[in-house]
């Protein structure tokens, strides 16, 4: 210690105090004042607990004037230095100083240290792994550990957690067992509080425990494994999300138990039997149910019904449960009769359809019917009559004690009020029935015909649905139809009905490309939508995209799948890839059906599914389609028997090399490793050039080949080369497996030329200045074949390339600017004339001529001219020059004609 805490030490051992106190006044030490004084004595006494000596800690507290128990029981409880504590509880624990209570929640704060400090590693990772996964102690729980406990930084981490006995000392019962069961093993959970448990299932979500709780206590018998579980709880003590809240009272509604508050609640109890099954089950969900006004389930539900209108759904609960006034008091109640004429009128049918020899059951629905139509008034059979319902009235009579002869004068008059009619009355309600009037009233029987006053149309319009003013007009002997009934009986194409009740849907062209008319879709589309487009292109693209998805999902098919590809050649769009994916979806799906037969529907709908991504542009579905294809087209290779490296075989498989170009994948290259197997060169050579392999993979394959078949490959494919960035085919793919140019060998990048050629505004030209750059005359031939071609320039340029350099040399000389871009005419071609008959090189100019202007009389001239010089043959040179005379007078007769 400093050494002023030796003096305060000593002074207060020794109670002098303020001797200790006047010294540090004199000396400025803070220690002067009383505070300080007593906080360094605290602290002093700290250091003796520390040391174990409780002798000298004592005295200094007594000498300090504190409570020495009191003041040893404050330090003990507020401590986190677990020796100075422990030291502490037993100087106290001798002393007897500890309450009961405290005594239990010391053990508790033991048992808690030795859990969650000493417990195994392998116990710890085992809970954690059952809750949260592989992290340690939750990163929440070690933070409130690190700042409540005031613990140093490495007994954190080491897991040496200590609890100030005072922060326990504030904690019930439950908050106890829920510290302690975070280290609680499932084996522990019978023994454990059950709302302890439970707020701690919830709180960590830990639902397989809890829906076994659940299960378990549904069971018959107490469970073995878990505690009784309580209704109270599920209120109190749920600590979980809402969704987890609802999953949780869902299952235990399943199993007929239901939490308080819902019970208290009818419309929180009904919502959730919607989500356990509903109202109507067997056996009912809840069978012994009270509300808190004393009514039973069937009881609220019925007031449920009446209260939101739901007459079908009470009807259909009755029914259900064959609810009736006997089972059911509440269906008797006459206040409910009196409030819902139409909830006595449903109690009386049922009653009818539980005993239909019941006349009195007969009456009384009846007048409850009446108590519909005539809400105004008490329903009786006087009211029927008063109210112009006569036959209703007489119909109703039918079924009362007595029968019909009750509203007789000489009738018995003991029946009560509601069936007791006067006959003045009835006389003059049957005034428009003579023959009913006539049989009730008249003392004698006319032996007469009477008309017919009542007819079926009368009968049916005492009942509430039919109105026959409306209903069956077009029936001549409906007399009581009004001006506005209908003149033809109803039916679905009635022009009035459809403009008032009739959902119209115009038909697109999709529908009509489901129906198998492209013609009218194609005409649909042109009227619908593209003649109102602002963006015709881009529509006909999304038309063609919809066509393509819509034939993909009905692949198998053929006549829808036809419709749309030709849909797209009347768009003007190419319909290669559609036909092309159609024709591998059927290939798959035949292959897969052949494999698994039972489950045609099943592998058909999930084709249908991958080819949709495919539609939609997913290329992970146009890889798993390729695999399924290629596995399809060697099996129906094998299938045929067809040897795999025939030509037969290939065109098989130019349907996976085609599905792989159109959807920018990959080549696959098992063909080629079958042709290299089975030393197939020439079919292997002629894949790779027709498809445009890849050199590297081309020349990866070549070793699968014998030994000098592969010196003689590599010598082919020894000048191959990967594609120029800049060259690409007609169809935006590059162009491979091509040969590198070599000084001799004009010819060495033909198609390279040929493709490039395409894309120049004039090819012809550029295959011209090709031929004068690579020497290469079979370019000048190909570049007379375009139809705008200069035939005399093509010509000029084919003579070109058999000259030498000195020759090259004076025939260019007044060229200026570049020879290959020059414009060859005329004035050229004489030129060239002069300079090799000069030199005596005439088959360059015979040969030219040949093939290029082989109607010339210039021809003929340069035969003589080989005939005379080369040949000696003059007898032929003259027949010659006699035909070259008579091709120029042609030629001027023809320029004559034509006044040129």
């Amino acid at each position: 210690f400093l050494p002023f805490q030796e003096i305060v030490a000593h002074a207060v051992l020794n109670n002098k105090l303020p001797e200790a106190q006047t010294f540090f006044w004199m000396t400025g030490n803070p220690a002067q004042k009383l505070e300080e004084l007593t906080q360094i004595g605290l602290d002093l006494v700290y250091g003796s607990l520390q040391k174990g000596d409780i002798q000298e800690a004592s005295k200094l507290l007594t000498n300090m004037g504190f409570d020495v128990m009191k003041q040893l029981r404050k330090i003990c409880f507020y401590t986190s230095d677990q020796p100075v504590r422990d030291f502490l509880v037993k100087v106290l624990q001798e002393e007897n100083y500890f309450s009961d209570a405290e005594k239990e929640m010391i053990d508790f704060v033991h048992q808690l240290e030795n859990i969650y400090s000493g417990a195994p590693q392998n116990n710890a990772e085992n809970f954690l792994a059952r809750h949260w996964g592989k992290e340690k102690d939750p990163p929440s729980l070690t933070a409130a550990l690190e700042v409540l406990m005031n613990c140093d930084e490495d007994r954190v981490h080491n897991g040496e957690h200590r609890v100030m006995l005072n922060w326990a000392e504030s904690w019930d019962r439950i908050t106890r067992e829920l510290v302690l069961l975070p280290r609680r093993s499932p084996e522990e959970f019978k023994s454990c509080n059950p709302e302890a448990l439970w707020m701690h299932l919830s709180s960590w979500h830990d639902w397989s425990n809890i829906s076994s709780w659940i299960a378990a206590c549904q069971s018959q018998g107490s469970s073995a494994d878990w505690p009784a579980l309580t209704t109270e709880a599920l209120d109190r003590s749920t600590l979980c999300s809402s969704y987890m809240r609802n999953e949780i009272l869902d299952s235990l509604a399943r199993n007929g138990v239901f939490a308080p508050a819902e019970l208290e609640d009818f419309m929180r109890l009904l919502l959730r039997l919607t989500h356990a099954g509903g109202v109507m089950q067997k056996p009912q969900p809840i069978s012994e149910y009270s509300s808190p006004g004393g009514l039973d389930f069937h009881a609220c539900f019925v007031h449920y019904c009446l209260d939101h209108g739901l007459n079908h759904l009470l009807y259909t609960y009755l029914d259900y449960y064959r609810l009736f006034p006997s089972n059911c008091p509440i269906l008797g109640d006459q206040a409910l009769h009196e409030a819902h004429p139409w909830f006595e009128f449903l109690v009386r049918c049922r009653g009818i359809a539980s005993n239909p020899g019941d006349a009195e059951m007969i009456f009384q629905a009846s007048l409850a019917n009446a108590q519909i139509l005539i809400p105004s008034n008490q329903a009786s059979v006087s009211t029927m009559l008063l109210e112009g319902r006569t036959l209703l009235a007489l119909a109703t009579t039918m079924y009362a004690a007595g029968g019909i002869d009750q509203i007789l004068p000489n009738g018995s008059g003991g029946e009560s009020p509601p069936k007791k009619v006067d006959a003045q009355l009835l006389r003059m309600a049957l005034a428009p029935y003579p023959k009913l009037k006539a049989a009730l009233f008249s003392p004698l029987a006319s032996h007469s015909t009477w008309p017919s006053d009542v007819s079926l149309y009368h009968l049916i319009q005492a009942l509430v649905p039919f109105d026959p003013a409306k209903l069956f007009g077009w029936q001549p002997a409906n007399s009581l139809s009004g001006p506005d009934a209908r003149s033809g009986p109803p039916h679905f194409s009635c022009p009035d009905l459809i403009n008032k009740y009739a959902v119209i849907e115009r038909l697109d062209f999709c529908y009509y490309l489901r129906h198998e008319r492209p013609s009218f879709a194609f005409g649909t589309f042109l009227v619908q939508q593209l003649i109102k487009s602002k963006t015709p292109k881009h529509l006909i693209q999304q038309a063609g995209h919809e066509a393509y998805a819509l034939a993909l999902s009905v692949f198998h098919i053929p006549s829808v799948t036809a419709t749309c590809v030709c849909f797209l050649e009347l768009l003007g769009l190419e319909s290669l890839k559609l036909r092309v994916d159609v024709k591998a979806a059927n290939v798959i799906l035949s292959f897969m059906s052949r494999r698994e037969e039972p489950q045609h529907s099943s592998i058909r709908e999930s084709l249908v599914e991958k080819l949709t991504q495919l539609a939609e542009g997913v290329k992970t579905a146009a890889e798993e389609l390729l695999v399924c294809l290629e596995e399809a087209v060697w099996d129906k290779i094998e299938h045929h028997s067809i040897k795999k490296t025939s030509s037969r075989a290939r065109k098989q498989w130019s349907l996976v090399a085609q599905f792989c170009r159109l959807h920018d994948l990959k080549l696959n290259t098992s063909y080629l490793k079958k042709c290299a197997r089975a030393n197939d060169w020439l079919q292997f050579i002629t894949e790779a050039q027709m498809y445009d392999y890849q050199p590297a993979e081309v020349l990866a394959i070549v070793p699968e080949f014998p030994l000098p078949l592969q010196d003689h490959l590599r010598l082919a494919f020894e000048s191959l080369r990967a594609p120029l960035p800049e060259v690409e085919g007609q169809d935006g793919r590059p162009c491979v497996l091509r040969h590198e140019r070599r000084p001799g060998s004009p010819t060495s990048d033909l198609f390279h030329i040929l493709l490039r050629c395409q894309d120049q505004p004039h090819p012809w030209r550029y295959l011209l200045a090709e031929t004068l750059r690579h020497r290469a005359r079979v370019l000048s031939v190909l570049a007379a074949c375009f139809q705008d071609a200069d035939i005399l320039h093509c010509l000029c340029v084919w003579i070109m390339t058999f000259l030498d350099s000195s020759t090259t040399g004076e025939v260019t000389s007044h060229i200026e600017g570049s020879v290959e871009t020059h414009e060859w005419d005329v004035q050229d071609l004489a030129t060239l004339w002069q300079v090799l008959l000069r030199r005596q090189n005439i088959r360059a100019l015979l040969s030219g001529f040949q093939l290029f202007l082989k109607g010339s009389p210039l021809l003929t001239a340069l035969e003589v001219y080989e005939l005379c010089m080369d040949y000696r043959n003059y007898h032929k040179a003259q027949t010659k020059l006699l035909e070259l005379q008579a091709n120029l007078l042609k030629v001027s007769e023809t320029l004559v004609y034509f006044n040129i």
